[in-house]
């Protein structure tokens, strides 16, 4: 948030304009491999641009608004229910991207002599995960703000002062800070 807005005191999450949510969350390399994998499963010659895209993910945003089904939402007589069907994208070209987004990537050739095992592995969703990861990771980094855990078994407390005491943690996060040996053992063994 102090990235994006520079300011030190917590804003609430009513007060994040959607926009700049939207704005964070559709980086352009995640919109460009949903773009990928959807024209990969459309039809030949029939491609689905960025703003269809956005569009589509628009639709998305008010189905889990309304909490309704693409076919409720779509259909004639709930219109008046739903102002921004008026300006949503046609009903067929939203369920052909919706389908495209469904299908595995270069899965279907239409040979019947193939044959998919389940659970296979997916290259272009793999692909996709780790560009909406490294998306994810950008956003929660902090810089000069450490996230690692003190429990972890690799972590030891370093710095100058604790090494003077001759402490450190240990291994077991319910023993906390023991210390190993040292020049103040009678300030810690001693009562």
């Amino acid at each position: 948030m102090v990235r994006m807005y520079g300011t030190q005191q917590q804003l609430a999450l009513a007060e994040v304009p959607i926009a700049d949510i939207m704005r964070v969350w559709l980086d352009p390399s995640v919109l460009m491999l949903a773009r990928q994998h959807i024209n990969a499963n459309l039809g030949t010659g029939v491609f689905a641009s960025v703003a269809e895209v956005k569009a589509f993910l628009q639709v998305e945003l008010w189905l889990s608004f309304y909490n309704f089904s693409p076919t409720k939402f779509f259909d004639p007589l709930t219109k008046a229910m739903f102002p921004p069907v008026k300006k949503a994208m046609k009903p067929r070209r939203y369920f052909a991207l919706l389908t495209a987004l469904g299908t595995q990537s270069g899965r279907h050739s239409g040979a019947s002599e193939s044959w998919n095992a389940p659970f296979e592995h997916d290259r272009q969703l793999a692909h996709a995960m780790d560009g909406m990861r490294r998306v994810c990771s950008d956003i929660g980094f902090v810089k000069g703000v450490s996230i690692a855990s003190l429990d972890d078994d690799l972590l030891r407390l370093r710095s100058a002062k604790v090494d003077d005491l001759g402490l450190t943690r240990t291994r077991n996060p319910a023993k906390g800070l023991v210390l190993l040996a040292g020049r103040y053992n009678n300030m810690f063994t001693h009562k």
